[in-house]
């Protein structure tokens, strides 16, 4: 499909979204916290699609591709999942719609709001537990304890910046 057919979805998505922002049904922190499940489950998935195929010995046997050939097919594979499950769509719609996400991430730091956002949303519950993990050599299962508890820093510091920003106005 050409980029033409997306345009009339994107401006009716945005026109809702901004809606839902104006009447509270939904608010920043709660696109941020969303925002960050995705990618985190996308990455969850492609870090386990990845050790099942080093287990069936993709790289070493049928295709023979280095390391990093497989993580990337895995996130290929793990997008296409998503994207057909989630929403119907086509593998590079999926791949486009992830580079959307993680764009918005690092645009968002151009913005006040949008950096007290990411400090609160992907600094303290995903780059924070993945220095700590990193740091004491500790295995992934816990992130499953530290992300929730990284949320709930986020959302304490959230309300201490956000109230703090407030303020000041």
């Amino acid at each position: 499909m050409s980029l033409e057919t997306y345009t009339p979805q994107a401006r009716w998505a945005s026109e809702i979204l901004m809606r839902m922002l104006e009447t509270g049904l939904v608010t920043l922190p709660q696109l941020a916290v969303a925002r960050m499940v995705v990618l985190m489950g996308i990455g969850l998935g492609t870090w386990l699609l990845s050790l099942l195929l080093r287990g069936l010995g993709v790289g070493e046997r049928f295709l023979a591709l280095p390391p990093w050939g497989v993580a990337g097919l895995a996130l290929v594979l793990t997008c296409g999942l998503v994207g057909h499950l989630a929403a119907r769509m086509r593998l590079l719609a999926s791949l486009h719609l992830l580079l959307i996400i993680v764009t918005s991430v690092v645009l968002d730091c151009l913005h006040k709001e949008g950096l007290i956002l990411n400090i609160c949303f992907v600094i303290i519950p995903v780059v924070g537990p993945a220095v700590v993990l990193s740091r004491y050599g500790l295995s992934l299962g816990w992130v499953f304890l530290c992300f929730p508890f990284g949320v709930g820093l986020g959302m304490l510091f959230y309300t201490i910046l956000n109230s703090s920003v407030t303020l000041e106005r």
